[in-house]
């Protein structure tokens, strides 16, 4: 019988050879790293030092051991990076409720640092610091020093104010600083006991010493109107004041639109503008036409806010610091000054506005041929609601009969609605992800007082604008990579393979496949999102997938957007609001050719680098944008933040007077701590607390989002309808309790019986 090769029964009592092979000491791998100043996969170690695969094993095992000594540590990519005295990494502060934190290394392609409750006594949430890393902590994280504190970021809290004891503080309303503030005064006025105020902060935390500081405004009692939102403008530091700089750029801005040589005059185009009810900044206006030869054309006219705002202007700068718009229920904290954000820049009815166009040519499937920018002006013809076009949409009668100014318009909005069928088939095609998460609105009386909630309805209207946006996003990038010009791109990596691991053992055990092995594909997650339509927990099976997600965000590498299922993506379309936008408008208008605008890009055109003058002198250098997009992006984060911080707020403030009340909801989070339940009428999730499903220990499953109890088996998990009473509200923390009431027949987890 022949032998299999290598194998003999003298070779069965040896070592494995892979234990004989010789590796580098820990100083050959520092000299490597320290050699080339860069990080360095394992495969590259193993080339550098001429080592063959069969090393790879023993090689990781000691650069894992060297990390675990703090000698290395390893980005998100696994690659390694050297460690030493005179190594620190700089970055923002997140703070967490429980007293640690963590150094934000987002935009370093790196790790986050953990920081212990020790590092924390002396920094607050959002300072800029200086750390070293000293280890990894019991989790495997790189565990970090504050070497120094660069920047307070700071100078303001705001939160309650307490006396206890004839020791006068203020506990602050961000979660994520732990530590209370004292406050330096001679004399207490007790009617400020237990009210909202804002403390200057006068001497920082540090390891020896509690922060103090004085008070400087008393904003009143946290149910009173406006509270929360000024709470939340001050705990997030979204910056809300014009600078004198910016008030007197703002004076003399030229306020004078005529028509010049450079920009392509459309006021003769029956522009629309399509926008919510209450909108007042109007960035996009809309004109689409069919060709004679079957497809269309569709013009996306977009605000020049960057013939206003020049680079290292002082509006620019106030721009650059606020990042983006925050909208919050009840008040708007603008990116820009009103007088461009809902005056020169707004594309308002019957006024000449400047703006820059794309202009498409997309044929019957749904795919753009070809493409061009160009500076022009433009008049709208008419400021039209969601609910109006929707209307136009779904009633024939009134198309025919209305003489109202709304449905004058109906021509150009069918042939918009003709073009989005065909995007919309070109999305499904192309797989992307489309999640139709429910959201919400608080409506207000009179006092500002919340009065209701109500679900938004999102209609075909909605749609219809969106897909037109998309297409000129990514017309945008395409011109951008097109002609070798560094940019922002919005990119959306792909799913962590631990969460896709996860998502499919939950998504199996409820008999739906996730397909595409370790690395589905966003047509992977589209089919499973058709499989649920018509369950009736498809919203908390579109929230399991949607945290098993990336958050998308702005860089100068493009990876793509997954969830779109776009190779290249960028934001165009919102200039007034994002300050990405407004980077990317400067970019485009630095590639023009000639007085009329660009070239037509397109089909033809595909992999032919356009020689332009802004690849010899771009707008940006590649540092530059790199820093402009961690900035815009911690903005973005910031804003969504602080406007879910006051919607849960006002929403504990309008159920007070319904404390002992009961409702019915479904379990849209299992935790180890209990389940968060969202009450079907009312629309706002609350906590039933593990304490609260008594006779019995629970024991949490993460895969599979549920609570089983050890001793009778009972089961609560995701998904599932529940009776409960409204127990407690706690504003100050924006929360809502909830007591079981009736849990129906719980399923009882069928155990194997022991041997």
């Amino acid at each position: 019988m022949r032998k299999k090769k290598g194998f003999s029964r003298h070779t069965e009592i040896r070592k494995p050879k892979k234990y004989l092979l010789e590796i580098p000491n820990r100083k050959s791998i520092l000299d490597i790293l320290g050699k080339y100043e860069s990080v360095l996969s394992l495969k590259d170690i193993l080339d550098y030092l001429s080592l063959g695969t069969e090393h790879a094993q023993p090689l990781s095992r000691r650069l894992n051991a060297m990390e675990r000594d703090g000698q290395l540590i390893t980005n998100c990519k696994n690659e390694y990076i050297v460690l030493d005295d005179t190594r620190l990494f700089e970055g923002s502060v997140i703070g967490h409720p429980r007293g640690f934190g963590f150094l934000d290394c987002s935009c370093k392609d790196m790790r986050d640092i953990f920081l212990p409750t020790c590092e924390m006594t002396q920094v607050f949430d959002g300072d800029i610091v200086m750390v070293r890393v000293v280890g990894l902590d019991r989790k495997g994280r790189p565990e970090g020093r504050v070497a120094k504190v660069v920047e307070r970021k700071t100078p303001k809290l705001v939160g309650r104010f307490f006396l206890k004891e004839g020791r006068a503080f203020v506990r602050p309303n961000n979660p994520r600083i732990s530590r209370d503030i004292l406050i330096q005064c001679k004399k207490i006025d007790q009617i400020i006991i237990g009210k909202i105020i804002v403390v200057k902060v006068n001497y920082p935390p540090s390891l020896n010493s509690q922060p103090t500081g004085r008070i400087v405004e008393i904003l009143g009692d946290i149910k009173d109107p406006g509270v929360e939102t000024a709470m939340a403008i001050i705990t997030y530091s979204i910056p809300q004041s014009w600078s004198k700089e910016v008030r007197s750029e703002i004076e003399n801005i030229n306020e004078t639109i005529q028509h010049s040589p450079e920009r392509v005059d459309l006021r003769q185009l029956p522009f629309v503008t399509i926008d919510g009810e209450d909108a007042k900044d109007f960035d996009d206006a809309l004109y689409c036409e069919e060709k004679v030869d079957g497809g269309w054309k569709l013009i996306v006219a977009i605000a020049d806010v960057s013939h206003y705002v020049l680079p290292g202007s002082a509006v620019n700068e106030e721009a650059l610091e606020r990042g983006t718009s925050v909208y919050f229920p009840d008040d708007v904290v603008p990116m820009l000054p009103e007088k461009l954000s809902n005056g020169l820049c707004s594309l308002l009815p019957n006024v000449d506005r400047f703006c820059i166009a794309c202009e498409m040519h997309i044929d019957v499937s749904g795919e753009v041929r070809k493409f061009r920018f160009f500076q022009s002006i433009i008049k709208s013809h008419a400021r039209l609601t969601y609910t109006q076009v929707a209307t136009i949409l779904n009633n024939t009668s009134l198309k025919k009969r209305s003489k109202n100014k709304p449905f004058e318009f109906t021509p150009q909005i069918i042939v918009l609605k003709q073009l989005y069928d065909a995007l919309k088939r070109k999305r499904r095609s192309r797989g992307t992800i489309d999640f139709e998460m429910q959201e919400t609105r608080l409506l207000f009386d009179d006092q500002r007082k919340v009065k209701s909630i109500i679900p938004l309805e999102r209609t075909v209207a909605h749609r219809l604008v969106e897909e037109c946006m998309l297409c000129a996003n990514v017309c945008a990038a395409r011109l951008l990579n097109e002609i070798g010009s560094p940019t922002l791109y919005r990119v959306h990596q792909k799913p962590d393979p631990m969460k896709v691991v996860s998502l499919r053992s939950f998504l199996r055990e409820i008999g739906i496949e996730l397909g595409g092995g370790n690395e589905p594909r966003p047509q992977d997650y589209s089919d499973v999102l058709c499989k649920i339509n018509n369950r009736e927990d498809k919203s908390v099976i579109e929230a399991v997938m949607l945290r098993s997600m990336n958050r998308a965000v702005y860089q100068t590498n493009n990876i793509g957007h997954f969830g779109l299922a776009y190779e290249v993506y960028t934001h165009f379309t919102s200039p007034i609001r994002r300050f990405s936008d407004l980077v990317v408008h400067r970019l485009i208008r630095n590639s023009f050719k000639n007085e009329l605008g660009s070239l037509f890009f397109g089909d033809e055109t595909k992999g032919y680098k356009v020689e332009t003058e802004a690849v010899k002198a771009p707008v940006y250098s590649l540092e530059e944008l790199d820093k402009v997009g961690c900035r815009v992006s911690f903005s973005e984060r910031r804003a969504d933040d602080a406007t879910r911080d006051v919607i849960n707020g006002l929403k504990c403030e309008f159920l007070l007077d319904r404390i002992g009340e009961q409702f019915f909801g479904m379990v849209t989070q299992v935790t180890g701590f209990g389940l968060f339940i969202t009450l079907d009428d009312l629309h706002v999730e609350g906590l039933l607390h593990v304490s609260k499903l008594a006779g019995d220990y629970y024991e949490f499953d993460p895969i599979m989002h549920r609570l089983t109890g050890e001793k009778r088996g009972y089961v609560f998990q995701l998904g599932q309808r529940l009776k409960v009473s409204i127990s407690q509200i706690v504003i100050e923390e924006k929360k809502i309790n909830f007591d079981l009431v009736m849990a129906g027949n719980l399923p009882r987890l069928q155990r194997k019986a022991r041997c």
